[in-house]
C-alpha cells in the first residue's frame, strides 16, 4: 500500500471502524480500509510510540510524556499528566481503565483517557510495553522487568530470572501472556508463573517454569 508518509510508524490500533497508526514527529495517519490512508494534521510535535482503542476513545502515547486522545481519529487533543512524564512507549485498556507505561518505571492510569493518575511501579526500570487479558495487566522492560496488577494500581514485580530487554507483551488465550525481548527471549507468563520457552533442536521445545518465589520446572 502507499504511505502518505516518510516518517517511521510504531504503533497501531483498530476501533470504531478505523485504522490509526502513530510514529515520528507526532505523525498519525488513518485508513478505513488499510489501503487508503490519511495523515491527520494534530498540532503535536513529540514522536508517538503506541496507540490503544476502547470506549469509544483513541489514546496515543509518546515522547516526552505525550499522551492524545480522540474519538473519531482525525480531532486530537493533548492531556496533562500529574507529573512530568518522560517517555511513555506502551499503553492498552482493560477493567475499565487506559493504562500507560514508560521510562524510570512510570506507570499512568485513566477512566477516560483524559484524566490520569500516577501510579508507584515499585522501581525506576523503564517499562516499553503493557497487555491486558483474562483480569490481568503485564508490563514489560528493560533488565527482564515483568510487573503483575489485577487493577493497574499495585504492582507485583515477578522473577524471570533473566536480564533481557523485554519489548512487547501480547494475551493468548487461556490466562497465558506471550513476552518478546532481546536475544531471542521468549517467555510465556500465565500469572502467578512465568515460563521461559528455550528451543534446544529441531522439532523440539523445553518449557521452564519459574515462579514468583523463585522455584522453578521444567518440562
Amino acid at each position: 500500500q502507499t504511505s502518505p508518509t516518510t516518517d517511521g510508524l510504531w504503533g497501531m490500533t483498530f476501533g470504531n471502524g478505523l485504522w490509526v497508526a502513530v510514529g515520528g514527529e507526532g505523525t498519525i495517519v488513518t485508513s478505513p480500509d488499510g489501503s487508503h490512508w490519511t495523515v491527520q494534521t494534530n498540532g503535536i510535535a513529540a514522536w508517538l510510540e503506541n496507540v490503544t482503542f476502547d470506549n469509544g476513545q483513541f489514546v496515543a502515547v509518546g515522547g516526552f510524556g505525550e499522551i492524545c486522545a480522540s474519538t473519531d481519529g482525525t480531532n486530537w487533543t493533548h492531556q496533562t499528566l500529574p507529573a512530568n512524564g518522560e517517555q511513555l512507549s506502551g499503553i492498552t485498556s482493560g477493567n475499565g481503565l487506559f493504562v500507560a507505561v514508560g521510562s524510570d518505571g512510570e506507570i499512568f492510569t485513566s477512566p477516560d483517557g483524559a484524566n490520569w493518575t500516577q501510579q508507584n511501579s515499585g522501581g525506576d526500570t523503564s517499562l516499553y510495553n503493557v497487555s491486558y487479558g483474562n483480569g490481568h495487566f503485564v508490563a514489560v522492560g528493560d533488565n527482564g522487568a515483568i510487573l503483575l496488577s489485577t487493577d493497574a494500581i499495585n504492582w507485583m514485580a515477578g522473577t524471570p530470572g533473566i536480564s533481557d530487554a523485554l519489548y512487547a507483551a501480547a494475551y493468548y488465550q487461556n490466562g497465558t501472556f506471550v513476552i518478546v525481548g532481546s536475544a531471542g527471549t521468549i517467555l510465556l507468563n500465565q500469572p502467578p508463573q512465568l515460563g521461559v520457552v528455550n528451543r534446544l533442536a529441531v522439532n523440539q521445545i523445553q518449557f521452564s517454569l519459574t515462579g514468583l518465589d523463585g522455584s522453578t520446572a521444567v518440562i
